[in-house]
């Protein structure tokens, strides 16, 4: 069983990447996000949100621009990270 620990070190373990925003939500209501840096990664993570499908679990990485968006959906609740 993968935790959102361990989503969060596979992504900072990914070359030594920064963690620039996370958020952890349920279907595309967001419980709690954090954000290091200004700019539109809430944006960007409620689209990936908005095209999960809250029925099944995955772990998947997508990459926009610089940034790769690490995500974990779990037992209907989502854990995502974006990182630098």
């Amino acid at each position: 069983r993968v935790s959102a620990i361990s989503l969060i070190c596979f992504a900072s373990s990914m070359s030594q990447q920064k963690l620039l925003y996370s958020v952890v939500a349920r279907g595309t209501t967001v419980l709690a996000e954090h954000s290091v840096v200004a700019g539109n990664a809430h944006l960007l993570a409620v689209r990936i949100l908005e095209k999960l499908s809250p029925d099944e679990d995955i772990r998947v990485s997508y990459t926009q621009e610089r940034h790769m968006f690490h995500v974990l959906l779990q037992e209907g609740i989502t854990y995502l990270v974006v990182a630098e």
